[in-house]
This record gives structure tokens, sequence and C-alpha cells, in this order.
């Protein structure tokens, strides 16, 4: 924790100095980011090297093994292909929002920043939590249980709080970007669409989550890839069927879609993380 508040910390100090004072302009605010990630990997060294009773830096344990590597592909490559397909799918939508015009593009551009906010508590809570199930998944199923149960509980508050929040606030959150009517009422839809899929991608994470600590590989790649790879076609489909407000709605659906992939892999895998699990499903 000390380690990432850190580095942002850093970040936020270097972007003041680099852009007001120095006038870097990009260039200054990647190194920026370089130089943040350089400091808070020196202090997790200096913490592995001189703080942990269990953990080292040394150079004779860098080893690589057939198992050492298997694991490590297997939370590593899910996570690797979100990442590309976060990109490619922000591509995409951008060029079928491009044909209905700037407002469009900006109007969605602002929407997801502020959708990023909630979004990235529950990646980070999903995330944050996989530890704890793959050491429960392994010495008490019935703890695993409970961390899955209180994560879900979060993932449906923090959602129900953050869409009454933009449901009652919606016109004020896009003002603040711009001053537009057109482009706030426009924003406002949006908005209003793309977080009714704020539960069902916070659900979806935590499913790739479950897999990855019950080391279940394949599921976890597959929940990686599917939501970018249904996402295209229901582009294509939506837009011909409904225009606008299809492409818009594109993405609740293709969240749907993966949630419901998820959820018939998780009742599928349910033999193989019972007793405890099996409850959840149903």
């Amino acid at each position: 924790m000390i380690g990432m508040i850190l580095s942002v910390v850093v970040n936020i100090i270097l972007d003041a100095l680099v852009i007001f004072v120095f006038h870097w302009d990009v260039i200054g605010v990647a190194s920026a980011t370089v130089i943040s990630n350089l400091v808070a990997s020196a202090f997790y060294a200096f913490h592995l090297g001189y703080k942990s009773q269990f953990l080292t830096v040394s150079i004779k344990w860098f080893k690589m093994t057939k198992d050492i590597l298997s694991n490590v592909f297997k939370i590593g490559v899910p996570v690797f292909i979100m990442s590309i397909f976060l990109g490619a799918m922000s591509l995409v939508l951008n060029h079928f929002l491009v044909e209905y015009g700037d407002q469009a593009v900006a109007g969605f551009g602002i929407s997801s920043r502020l959708l990023q906010f909630p979004e990235f508590i529950l990646m980070g809570l999903c995330e944050g939590v996989v530890p704890l199930i793959a050491y429960s998944f392994t010495a008490n199923k019935l703890r695993m249980k409970h961390t899955i149960g209180f994560t879900t509980k979060a993932i449906v508050g923090l959602a129900v709080v953050f869409g009454v929040i933009v449901y009652l606030t919606s016109d004020h959150l896009i003002g603040l970007f711009t001053n537009d009517p057109q482009l706030i009422e426009m924003g406002s839809y949006i908005l209003h669409v793309t977080f009714l899929s704020l539960f069902i991608s916070g659900t979806t994470t935590l499913f790739t989550g479950i897999f990855q600590a019950t080391a279940q590989g394949t599921a976890a790649f597959i929940m990686s890839v599917i939501q970018g790879i249904t996402l295209i076609p229901v582009l294509y489909i939506t837009n011909r069927m409904n225009g606008f407000h299809g492409v818009v709605w594109s993405l609740v659906i293709a969240d749907a879609v993966a949630f419901l992939v998820g959820a018939i892999m998780l009742y599928v895998l349910r033999t193989k993380l019972q007793p405890d699990i099996e409850s959840l499903v149903h």
C-alpha cells in the first residue's frame, strides 16, 4: 500500500513540475510516470531486502521451472489479454461513434471517464481479493465462501450507491466538462446506460479473479477474451438495428454476455470448488 501511494504521490508532484514549471508537455508527463514507477520499485526492493522476514530479491532464488512459469502464465496471460482487448474495444467503439458526430464521441469520452472512477474501485476490490481466495482455497474453503460472499455484497452495494448518484446528478457531472446543452443531454444519456453495466462488469471481474485464484487457467482466459470478442459482433448488429442507441447499449449487452458465460463456467466447475462455492451459484 505504501509503495502504491508513494508512486501516485511522486507522479502527481512530478506532473505538476514538468507541466507548469518546466513546460515539457507530453514527454514530461511520460517521464514522470516512468520515474514514479522506478521509485515504487526501489521501495519494494528495499522492503523485500531489509524488512521482510520471508521474501528476498536475492538473485540465487531467480529460477525458471515449468511449474513456476505455468502458475505465472495462468495469472498473467488473462490480465495481458484483457488489457489488449480493452484498448481494441475503445478503438472499435470510437470507429462506430464517429459516424454520429463529434458530440457522440465527446459524450462517450466524458461518460467513460466518469465510469472509470467506480470501475477502478470495483476492479481494485476484485483484484485485491484474489490472494485471499487463493489462500483460502487450499486452507479453509469456508473462509473462501465468506470472502466471495462479502465481495459480492460490496460490489452490489457500491454499484447501487454510484448508480443512485449518477441518476440524480448526471447532468451536473457532464456539466463539469462542457457547457454545451446538447452534449450534456447526450452525455447524460450515455452515462445512464453505461452505468447499468457497473454491477455486471464488477461481478464479471470477480468471476475472473475466482478462476485465477483457484487455478482454473482456461476459464480465466475465456473470461478475459469473451467481452472483447462479443462486443464487435454486438456492435455491428445493434448499430444496424438501432443506430446510435444500439452502439451505446452494445457495451451493456457485451457485459451481460460475459456475465452469463462466467456464471455458466462457475456452475460447471462447482464440483472442483465444492462444497462451499456451490451455494453461491444457486
